[in-house]
């Protein structure tokens, strides 16, 4: 399958892929493009066809079997294919997050931006809110609630982000990730959402 150009001069560039977890996900660490073939006839293994012969998985997330790679027969006229995060769960399916390994990169990087944002704003609630009325109890509703980390759930929450992206939207009005969506009704609520967001 061609190689995204984003991501073949991104491996060109790096003698290896040291860049660790970057919160929600890490790339993978290879040493050139054939490497990267290799790894991912791991990752596809038991995948139905038209996703072992579609896809090509680049990142992953830690602990889980969530992935995101480019859909070399969705590339633009330079090349430039468009990524996808894939659901192996239950049945596989693919939920389209870009129009480009660059847009993915920054949709994926506004939405730390806004999870860091919420964590501050709760950091800053719990302190006002201890210095009114004390540390909560061990066991209270508020300690418990408060373990909970806020955050944006990568594409799920962010639905205006994936808008932005005026070529992903024109790929998902084609229809052309279709084949790699399957039957889940929670992603073609999605697409809606996304659709809808990017006609206001």
């Amino acid at each position: 399958m061609p190689f995204d150009p984003v991501l073949a001069e991104f491996y060109a560039r790096s003698r290896r892929m040291a860049f660790g977890e970057l919160e929600g996900f890490f790339l993978y660490r290879v040493d050139n493009v054939s490497d990267l073939a290799r790894e991912n006839e791991e990752v596809h293994w038991g995948w139905p066809e038209v996703f072992r012969t579609s896809l090509i998985v680049f990142a992953g997330e830690p602990a889980l079997l969530y992935c995101f790679a480019t859909v070399p027969g969705l590339a633009d006229a330079d090349g430039v294919q468009p990524v996808v995060k894939i659901d192996p769960y239950e049945d596989v399916v693919a939920i389209p997050v870009a129009s480009s390994v660059d847009r993915f990169f920054d949709a994926y990087s506004h939405a730390l931006e806004r999870r860091m944002e919420l964590i501050r704003q709760e950091a800053e609630f719990n302190a006002r809110f201890e210095a009114e009325f004390g540390p909560s109890a061990p066991d209270s509703l508020r300690t418990l609630v408060s373990k909970d980390t806020p955050g944006t759930h990568f594409p799920w929450s962010v639905t205006d982000l994936m808008a932005r992206d005026a070529s992903l939207v024109e790929l998902l009005r084609a229809g052309r990730f279709d084949f790699l969506m399957g039957g889940s009704e929670d992603i073609h609520q999605w697409v809606e959402k996304v659709l809808a967001a990017a006609n206001t």
